[in-house]
């Protein structure tokens, strides 16, 4: 095994996790970080390409936070030349959460659909998505929305509820 991806998997068992759970928590990060890359599919709108990517640990809670956070294209414009009549960005991350955001003639898309059931279903978590001007939270009630400032690309806060 990949002795960085080692690191990783130890790093978040000192935080409290058992190694299902880190190994679980190394793959969202990881497809989190690759949707930045394949959905901007180059169009940077700054001068800046990439992402962050942070996370903290509340011990006393058990609960780690997940942030990614890029100054893309966002939902919207990622998903727009496969949905052309798609016009806000609420609705827009609702359709990325479904699992249908694969581009055109690929059947891809499902990541962030795995990374919300993951999210709930084995961590007991919750995700909040900032796009454009939309705001989506997803936890065990159900997916919620409003109309929020509008930023320039995607941030995802994920957090995870873990029991050692």
């Amino acid at each position: 095994m990949n002795a960085r991806l080692n690191n990783f998997i130890r790093m978040y068992e000192n935080f409290g996790l058992d190694e299902d759970q880190a190994r679980l928590v190394v793959a969202l990060i990881g497809e989190l970080g690759n949707n930045v890359f394949d959905h901007n599919s180059g169009n940077w709108p700054t001068d800046i390409a990439g992402c962050f990517i942070t996370a903290q640990n509340y011990p006393k809670k058990k609960c780690l936070e997940l942030v990614i956070g890029d100054p893309g294209i966002g939902f919207l414009g990622s998903l727009k030349s496969n949905y052309p009549d798609l016009e806000e960005d609420i609705s827009a991350i609702r359709l990325g959460l479904s699992g249908k955001t694969g581009r055109i003639n690929e059947r891809r898309g499902n990541g962030l659909k795995f990374i919300q059931k993951w999210t709930l279903d084995r961590f007991d978590g919750s995700m909040l998505i900032h796009s454009g001007n939309g705001l989506v939270t997803v936890d065990k009630c159900g997916i919620n929305d409003r109309i929020a400032s509008k930023i320039s690309g995607t941030i995802i806060q994920i957090m995870l509820n873990y029991i050692r």
